[in-house]
């Protein structure tokens, strides 16, 4: 149990690192041009960062 716990305090600390980036590169996706070609990228990274700021609220709202 005890790698269990210490894996999840490094992907917390991981998260907690990558936050602010996750935060600016979905605001500059936000501000990019709908009728790019990339768009299927741009909405997989759009997702993926989306995903790891939700599993940063589920870490936070664990520990409490």
């Amino acid at each position: 149990m005890g790698k269990k716990k210490r894996l999840s305090r490094d992907l917390q600390k991981i998260i907690n690192k990558i936050t602010p980036d996750l935060k600016m590169l979905l605001d500059l996706l936000d501000q990019a041009d709908e009728d790019d070609s990339d768009s299927v990228v741009e909405d997989n990274i759009r997702s993926g960062a989306h995903n790891l700021l939700i599993a940063r609220r589920i870490i936070k709202h664990k520990r409490k």
